[in-house]
């Protein structure tokens, strides 16, 4: 893993010195890459490129970045792995009848020498891994901008100053912006919506996100008039519409070919020249990837986080399958303390608004994990692939149960149930859904959404996206100037998915077009690399993602059930006993915290930043949300989190 940047001064502006620049940016992506930093400048001065370096293929300097192709037409500066790179190595051998002569055995020069003979656009498809990328074509004075198929890997463009940028992170380009960092009003809006900042957008006008799967090409006479040129390499919707009868071809049943696919992913992705190890939640999908993964290495070294509450701890699910596989497991005991000394970084760490709650977890469990090794393996990505969350498996049994009643019906259910407390609310919807093995208190997290949802929605589609929006009526917290962009314009910038599947299928590619590189990874890349550590993740792997697309929704969920395909393969490797619990991830307590731990910290926020935030929130709005949660008369957590995260960022910008 590493960082890239660079700056390109299409004006020849005399005002800009991208050399000097481009020092002060790599500084500010030291993190990123720790080991080694190159920086290079075009002969004409007017195009400079910077890395920092997280060594993981040859720790020699002969994989220093940025690096110059054979034939110096190209200059690449890279973020990322190539699984396959040994593979691309032995066809370019064949290529050239065994005459390259190799400098380093990093995938960064497979990476340069495939595109030297292939070309940008053959490469990716030849290329297996998570990466973005910057190729500078000096023959051609043109910049291509890449970024892996789902959006493992993060890369920011736009323009700053009368000249072009790109950087691995928000805040190098936010650095070089001082000046004009000017706040986009539909970004805040979707922020409020989601907790996150869907791609394109940034915080920021002018500056955005390379999508997932995407190629961006721009030549220096064209950066002027800003035309540029973004195409598709890869296109989830597309594969997401192929015929489902994937597997009358094999002999295997579907469930085992996946168990083959999965270990051939994860061998794959075990290859490193530094320590390696895996986070296990003790749920499903990292159970799985550890319990294979610790077939293919001896004493396997394992992560866990745990909170003083109970009810929130993984601890004791996780010791037993690490005991059971014999890795070499480490628990991390978070505490008060911890938190609060963790929660003023997460602005340095996103540094744009970013509300996922699991945010500070995830980020000790790098912190204390990069002590002992410097690449993780995740189970990120089983959910959206396979399956997993409870809006695909009990939404539409919820929608079909009250879809017939009038409007007026389900405002007078809305409101009875707003009224029942949330303990017995939980066992009514036990008995009624069926419910077997849920945790009470994920189950109480999203009562009040299916309530609102029933307001929302007219249909099944709506009800199921109604589950992922934060804010359904944001016209009290919002002010006059932002009520301009609402919720459906909102959904058809959200939803990327314009396909024909049936609902739930709908869902969970919205989920991976969006959620998924947006939070999820963002979440994960962003956490991780602030610690100089680097994360894979087995299940977002392509091969992976395009067999489930392949296979149909029964073989996925059933019944009360999802992740069909996992729950199947892993009784291969340990006794169900083992995982027959609720998911929780590294989920934090958000609903009691700001009642004890974060109290003050919300406090200070609320009223002490009043002035700042009242520019875009209502004061009356975001002190009634925090009365009614500290009375414990809603659980406004997930509003007030968003609410927060966000006053925060914006009192230190």
């Amino acid at each position: 893993m590493c960082g890239i940047v660079g700056q390109i001064n299409y004006l020849n502006s005399n005002n800009i010195n991208v050399f000097e620049n481009i020092k002060k940016l790599t500084d500010k992506l030291h993190h990123r890459g720790p080991d080694d930093k190159g920086i290079w400048l075009n002969s004409s001065r007017d195009v400079c490129i910077g890395h920092t370096r997280l060594s993981i293929l040859d720790l020699s300097k002969n994989g220093s970045q940025p690096m110059i192709s054979k034939n110096s037409r190209y200059v690449i500066s890279y973020n990322g792995e190539i699984y396959n790179h040994l593979n691309l190595r032995k066809e370019l051998e064949e290529v050239y009848e065994n005459n390259l002569a190799w400098n380093s055995s990093c995938d960064t020069e497979t990476l340069l020498r495939c595109i030297e003979k292939f070309g940008v656009k053959e490469t990716l498809n030849k290329s297996k891994g998570m990466f973005s990328f910057a190729v500078w074509d000096n023959k051609l004075n043109q910049l291509t901008l890449v970024r892996d198929r789902i959006g493992e890997k993060p890369l920011y463009y736009g323009w700053v100053n009368d000249s072009f940028v790109f950087s691995s992170e928000l805040g190098p380009i936010k650095l070089l912006n001082k000046s004009e960092n000017k706040i986009n009003e539909i970004a805040i809006n979707a922020f409020f919506n989601f907790n996150f900042i869907p791609a394109p957008h940034t915080i920021y006008k002018n500056i955005y996100k390379l999508e997932p799967g995407k190629i961006f090409t721009i030549t220096l006479d064209n950066m002027r008039e800003r035309k540029f040129n973004i195409e598709s390499y890869w296109d989830l919707k597309k594969i997401a519409t192929v015929s489902k009868d994937f597997n009358k071809d094999y002999n295997l049943s579907p469930y085992k070919l996946f168990d083959e696919k999965l270990n051939n992913v994860i061998q794959n992705q075990l290859i490193s020249d530094v320590p390696i190890g895996v986070f296990l939640s003790g749920g499903l999908d990292s159970t799985l990837v550890t319990a294979i993964a610790s077939k293919k290495m001896e004493n396997l070294k394992t992560f866990t986080v745990g909170f003083d509450e109970n009810n929130f701890s993984e601890l004791k699910s996780a010791r037993k399958i690490a005991n059971y596989l014999k890795t070499d497991h480490t628990e991390i005991m978070l505490n008060s303390n911890e938190l609060e000394n963790s929660i003023n970084k997460i602005n340095e760490i996103y540094q744009e608004p970013f509300a996922d709650s699991s945010q500070i977890p995830t980020y000790l469990i790098c912190k204390n994990a990069s002590k002992y090794i410097k690449v993780a393996l995740t189970g990120d990505g089983g959910d959206e692939t396979f399956g997993g969350y409870n809006r695909y498996i009990f939404g539409p049994r919820i929608w079909n149960s009250i879809k017939f009643l009038p409007n007026d019906i389900k405002k007078i259910m809305a409101f009875i149930f707003n009224k029942i407390p949330n303990d017995r609310l939980y066992f009514f919807l036990k008995f009624f859904l069926n419910l077997k093995n849920r945790d009470k208190s994920q189950i109480k997290s999203h009562i009040q959404k299916i309530i609102e949802g029933f307001l929302f929605s007219n249909n099944l589609d709506e009800f199921l996206y109604s589950m992922k929006i934060n804010f359904k009526y944001k016209d009290k917290l919002l002010k006059n100037n932002l009520k301009k962009f609402d919720t459906d314009q909102l959904v058809k910038i959200y939803s990327k998915n314009k396909v024909m599947l049936n609902s739930v299928e709908k869902l969970m590619l919205d989920d991976s077009l969006t959620y998924l590189p947006d939070d999820i990874l963002t979440k994960v890349d962003r956490a991780s690399m602030y610690c100089s550590l680097e994360t894979r993740c087995p299940y977002l792997d392509n091969e992976i993602i395009e067999f489930s697309w392949k296979n149909n929704l029964n073989l996925k969920i059933k019944k009360n059930e999802g992740k069909l395909f996992l729950r199947n393969i892993l009784k291969n490797y340990i006794p169900n006993s083992l995982t027959e619990k609720p998911k929780q991830g590294f989920a934090m307590p958000v609903n009691s915290l700001l009642k004890s731990t974060l109290k003050n910290w919300a406090t200070e926020l609320i009223y002490d930043e009043k002035e700042k935030y009242s520019e875009f929130l209502n004061f009356n709005e975001v002190e009634l949300l925090w009365k009614e949660h500290l009375s414990n008369k809603c659980d406004n957590s997930a509003k007030l989190w968003s609410i927060l995260v966000f006053v925060s960022w914006l009192s230190k910008i």
